[in-house]
């Protein structure tokens, strides 16, 4: 039989993370399964209990003594590749999701295309509450010339024809680190080699860009304001559509910096600073907003803060239709994450808060559902429990606060740190602190109750289940469908019973039919 062609070509550096390899190449199976595939390990120092891991999944293993260089790295990996298109991956990510990836290449949608990018999920924190998103140019079809470069943050080069972005979403973990020795270890790895590279390329934007995104990581303001304003002036004269969307990264830089170093004040100037620059991208400005909105609040101008909130929700809507020109400028580091979901829902908490400062209660019904209770990590705006309690202490809507309290009852972690901040407050005499306490009270008696009545429900729903399933049993099947009728409205998620009632409608119309053909 003849073999078939391998499409896609999946390269792999493996060094020694035996608490993410599984996860990884696990993830990589939905793709291989349904899509001719190769996988390609680069062992650049893996353990034997790694190696025996990587030895179950790999079509290719390939040695390689490292040399501090991760593009020498890959490119040993495109010396095996036989496939139509490329992609690569380290060993401290994997896919969470992989439809929309092997949609494009299962409907032959990949041959109107020469590259494509997918979804970085970059965590920032271990219990994943804090992330960014970022398109990350993973995916290439190859030719005689696809190579990688850069000693550092590599990429694959040279890049033709069109530009596919997919939804597909990798998990990576990387920025996350034990201890802060070992945090600043990856810091200065990386400092050293995009110096070098700065000096041997001091013209070239990518490496600064990147180096400044290594000064964030470890929270060094000074050199990224440093870093900020001298890339500014590198581009001074430029005013180019790719210069114009790295452009805004410089400012965020010098405005991430201030914030970060709570000078409110000097961030809200930079704004207004590169407010006036007209090269900046429609991005830049959203990047702006959420700036604003958080400096305004924190400098006590509340009403200011909740105009730039809204500006920003104003244009998020004008992007939703605009998907293209948002994704093209998401590239640019820093401002590319300034509609990225955990930002989104600051905004939101933002607004709340704005609200609830100006005495208005608004907000907090309108955006409250907007965080997401759903979802096992909440972020919200880092004041907003200090200015809840506040709210709650003086302004009359206690149903509304009881709606807030219910709501953040079925987040254990969130209401554990409520009920603390509370509790302090009470221990420090706050005023007011007894009538949240009193609210906190009754929302809790409100969620026992709830809970007691839902697990009588499951207790019964267990009887009837048992019922039905001797009547079944017994040749009762149309008085187990009955009675499945009767309690479906009680509980319309439960699959057994769905399940259960379907079974039984088939099993009925097949005898019906078979009674009518007699």
């Amino acid at each position: 039989m003849e073999q078939q062609k391998v499409v896609l070509s999946i390269g792999l550096l493996v060094s020694n993370r035996i608490e993410t390899i599984q996860k990884c190449l696990d993830s990589l199976m939905p793709i291989r399964e349904r899509i001719p595939c190769e996988l390609i390990v680069v062992d650049t120092g893996c353990g034997e209990e790694v190696r025996k891991i990587v030895n179950k999944y790999a079509d290719v293993i390939a040695e390689f003594t490292w040399c501090n260089d991760f593009s020498k790295a890959r490119n040993e990996s495109l010396k095996y590749a036989s496939g139509e298109w490329f992609l690569y991956l380290d060993d401290d990510e994997w896919f969470a999701d992989t439809e929309e990836l092997i949609a494009f290449f299962q409907n032959g949608e990949y041959r109107a295309y020469g590259y494509a990018s997918y979804i970085q999920r970059n965590f920032l924190d271990a219990n994943g509450s804090q992330f960014t998103d970022t398109w990350v140019e993973r995916m290439v079809r190859m030719g005689r010339d696809t190579h990688f470069e850069s000693r550092i943050h590599e990429y694959l080069a040279p890049t033709h024809g069109k530009h596919k972005n997919l939804r597909s979403k990798v998990y990576h973990y990387g920025y996350v680190f034990a201890d802060d020795e070992a945090k600043q270890k990856h810091f200065e790895r990386n400092r050293v080699l995009l110096e070098e590279m700065i000096r041997e390329e001091p013209q070239k934007l990518r490496w600064r860009l990147q180096l400044l995104q290594e000064y964030r990581a470890i929270d060094d303001y000074e050199h990224m304001y440093r870093l900020g304003e001298a890339g500014l002036q590198m581009t001074a004269e430029y005013d180019d559509a790719v210069s114009n969307i790295y452009l805004g990264s410089f400012y965020a830089a010098k405005i991430l910096a201030k914030i970060g170093q709570e000078k409110y004040s000097d961030a809200e100037q930079l704004c207004r600073e590169a407010e006036r620059d007209p090269r900046n991208t429609g991005l830049f400005r959203v990047f702006l907003c959420h700036s604003r909105a958080k400096s305004y609040f924190f400098l006590g101008e509340y009403d200011q803060s909740e105009s730039s909130a809204l500006q920003y929700l104003k244009l998020k809507e004008w992007f939703a239709s605009h998907e293209e020109e948002l994704y093209s400028q998401q590239i640019a580091p820093f401002v590319g994450e300034c509609m990225d979901e955990v930002k989104q829902k600051e905004i939101y908490s933002l607004l709340i808060c704005d609200g609830l400062k100006q005495g208005n209660v608004n907000y907090l019904k309108q955006y409250l559902q907007c965080l997401k209770w759903e979802e096992k990590q909440i972020y919200v705006f880092e004041k907003m429990a200090e200015t809840l309690m506040e709210a709650m202490c003086t302004l009359p809507q206690k149903e509304v606060f009881l709606d807030t309290l219910r709501l953040m009852h079925g987040h254990a972690p969130l209401w554990n740190y409520f009920v603390g901040e509370v509790e302090r407050w009470k221990a420090e005499g706050h005023e007011g602190a007894e009538r949240i306490w009193s609210m906190l009270g009754e929302a809790d008696a409100e969620w026992k109750q709830k809970r007691k009545e839902q697990e009588q429900l499951l207790e019964l729903t267990d009887q009837i289940k048992g019922q039905l399933r001797t009547l079944i049993v017994n040749g009762m099947k149309q008085e187990a469908l009955a009675i499945i009728g009767n309690v479906r409205s009680m509980l319309p998620e439960d699959e057994e019973l769905l399940r259960l009632e379907q079974e039984l409608e088939q099993t009925a119309a097949i005898s019906q039919k078979m009674e009518e053909n007699e």
